[in-house]
């Protein structure tokens, strides 16, 4: 069967299984969802960016307006239905599989590149996020291209790609805030490795400044309401509500609910004491602030424990199967008995029962989600030894994203540079394959000599 014939086949299994969706009411949304329908109806009614549906409009600084924006043009239009936006995400989806076959020539071989395009077709999370009214699939184009066009930049050392990478990092940045620090990562990654070149000195700049030129209208809105330049509040809630519980939770048994509300209180603390300071109520962003003050506070008490918690959330993020969000949003509810559970309960004995009462296909998914973990650290030891500038900056890129979910660990945080993670994958299978020759060739030698 030519690879054209199996690309085709895969394209009409999405449509069919995005079909199933539609015609059997899937079901679109996830907990972020109705935050970002409540700010894009209050941006198209009130033409403002705020959760509050009624006078005063309180301004909103937890979300950034990329994803909301997209959802408003909907609602302008008139197009309430869930699954018509469903579909433009699928076709959004689509366009970013054409564009990696495009932007991919010259960076990968023919088989890398095929590899690549079976991989966005046919990936669980690649199969379930364009469903879900959630910033994920908006992101993914900005991503992927961004990490391309660096690549033929430094392939072909045409400015213009990499000025077009800071103006697409920036609606990046717009969509996730997570992207915040990436094009510094990259830049000074680029610098390392032309460290003499001062044209690629400018070149660089230029990226960061087309960057900030598109953030910077975000930036000087929250200064004019929180006196403040910030991108989002959401780094101080994530480690006051999730980062220090989490590490409670792992190294004091402390209830995570608990540890909230522990931490809750110390913030309480802190703004009245704030607010007595500033002779007014604490806006929104004092708070977001007063939360990563207080979280870092307790987290400096025990650097250690956060570290391994912080291991512990990279290794979920590299290993957590992204089917779990494929069967939710068919509504398919398998058995998937919890390993270590069974583990505690039957000791290594339970992992028989595992195997046998789980799920085959999350069974499946799991397995190669493992392997491919596997593979593409070893494809980071191969990368570290090409001193290749392109596959530095795909590698790094990988793992800012799969280290930002930080203890929490997700495969959410994994599935914008899936198609990467894949690629480093693939690299570390050719280094296996490499080793084992060299080691077999050496041991038939050694045979040799003792004849």
């Amino acid at each position: 069967m030519r690879f054209s014939h199996i690309v085709v086949l895969l394209v009409l299994f999405r449509i069919g299984l995005l079909a199933y969706f539609v015609f059997t009411g899937g079901k679109y949304l996830y907990p972020d969802s109705p935050m970002y329908l409540e700010l894009a109806e209050n941006l198209i009614k009130h033409h403002v960016f705020s959760m509050s549906a009624t006078e005063p409009f309180i301004p909103h600084v937890f979300r950034t307006p990329g994803y909301p924006v997209f959802l408003a043009i909907f609602k302008f239009l008139g197009v309430e239905n869930p699954y018509l936006i469903a579909l433009v995400q699928e076709l959004i989806y689509a366009a970013t599989i054409a564009g990696f076959y495009l932007l991919s020539q010259g960076l990968f071989d023919r088989n890398m590149i095929r590899g690549g395009l079976i991989f966005l077709l046919l990936e669980p999370g690649g199969l379930a996020y364009p469903k879900l009214l959630l910033s994920e699939v908006l992101f993914l184009p900005t991503l992927v291209f961004s990490v391309l066009l660096i690549g033929q930049y430094l392939r072909n050392n045409r400015f213009r790609y990499l000025l077009l990478t800071g103006l697409m990092m920036g609606i990046g940045a717009l969509i996730r805030p997570g992207m915040m620090y990436l094009p510094l990562v990259l830049a000074i990654t680029i610098i390392i490795f032309n460290i003499r070149d001062l044209k690629r000195w400018m070149h660089v700049g230029a990226l960061v400044l087309a960057f900030v030129i598109v953030i910077s209208p975000w930036l000087a809105r929250n200064h004019h309401y929180f006196n403040k330049f910030m991108l989002s509040g959401i780094q101080g809630y994530t480690l006051a509500n999730y980062h220090v519980p989490m590490v409670w939770e792992l190294f004091k048994g402390m209830p995570q609910a608990e540890s909230q509300n522990i931490i809750q209180g110390k913030v309480d603390t802190e703004k009245k004491q704030l607010e007595k300071t500033l002779g007014r109520p604490a806006s929104t962003a004092d708070v977001f602030h007063l939360q990563q003050k207080v979280a870092v506070k307790e987290l400096l008490k025990m650097p250690g424990a956060y570290s391994v918690a912080w291991l512990y959330g990279m290794l979920k993020t590299m290993n957590g199967p992204n089917i779990i969000e494929l069967y939710d949003i068919l509504s398919i509810n398998p058995d998937r008995p919890r390993l270590f559970q069974i583990i505690s309960e039957q000791g290594w004995t339970g992992v028989f029962y595992y195997l046998v009462k789980t799920d085959l296909l999350f069974l499946l998914n799991s397995i190669l989600t493992i392997l491919m973990t596997g593979l593409a650290l070893l494809g980071a030891i191969s990368i570290l030894k090409s001193k290749d500038a392109f596959l530095w900056v795909m590698m790094l890129s990988n793992f800012y994203f799969i280290a930002s979910a930080g203890p929490m660990g997700e495969a959410r945080f994994r599935f914008p540079v899936g198609l990467f993670w894949f690629i480093q994958a693939y690299l570390g299978w050719r280094f296996l394959v490499a080793v084992l020759q060299h080691w077999r060739h050496g041991f038939f030698l050694k045979a040799e000599a003792v004849k």
